[in-house]
């Protein structure tokens, strides 16, 4: 199973996950809880007690930029696919 693509981990203002994915459209099966613990402590320092993966679903699902801001350099929102900047991502969603 090819898992070469790379997972990000983004986090809201407030420093709580709400989404583990990779770009675009990949095979949901490659995105695993152990590579999904591995991102979020590489990207927030979080463990595994700190996720809640009990019942995790790999989806496909849409982002796009909203803005920048003082903390962070892009400011990403989840969205529908018609949206502007709408990108595919295929992953997690925590909250």
């Amino acid at each position: 199973m090819n898992t070469a693509h790379r997972l990000e981990f983004f986090t809201d203002a407030d420093g709580e996950p709400w989404a583990c994915f990779a770009w675009g459209d990949v095979p949901p099966a490659t995105i695993t809880r152990e590579r999904i613990v591995e991102a979020a402590e590489y990207y927030a320092g979080y463990t595994e007690d700190d996720l809640d993966l009990d019942d995790f679903e790999v989806t496909r699902f849409w982002i796009r930029t909203n803005e920048s801001s003082a903390e962070f350099d892009e400011l990403w929102c989840r969205c529908q696919a018609e949206d502007d900047r709408a990108v595919l991502v295929t992953g997690v969603q925590f909250q």
